[in-house]
């Protein structure tokens, strides 16, 4: 009886050993999806940052190159205007010399 009894102690004790072991394996279990979760989140996030820093990359450069272009044109169009006063310049000098010069020749004629 004595035996009987021990065996089945044993046994219960053996039950609640493996059902704690059990309940320790589930809990490491359930640790290790968080922490899987938990770096899936960080790679995710790391993803997006490196994403958002390479449009705001992408944005700067674009304005760069924008403002750039814009600068280049406003040259463009001074270097065009002092051209166009310059001539200007040159037309009146030369109208101005064959005004003379026609003025010269006509006092020659008389």
């Amino acid at each position: 009886m004595r035996n009987k009894r021990l065996k089945l102690l044993n046994k219960l004790e053996d039950y609640r050993h493996r059902k704690l072991i059990d309940e320790i394996e589930r809990i490491e279990e359930e640790r290790r999806e968080q922490e899987k979760e938990i770096r899936k989140q960080k790679h995710k996030e790391a993803q997006r940052q490196k994403y958002l820093a390479e449009q705001k990359a992408k944005l700067e450069a674009h304005q760069y190159d924008k403002a750039k272009k814009m600068l280049n044109e406003e040259k463009e169009y001074q270097r065009k205007m002092k051209q166009d006063k310059l001539m200007e310049i040159r037309k009146k000098e030369y109208f101005d010399d064959q005004k003379a010069k026609l003025k010269l020749y006509n006092e020659k004629k008389k």
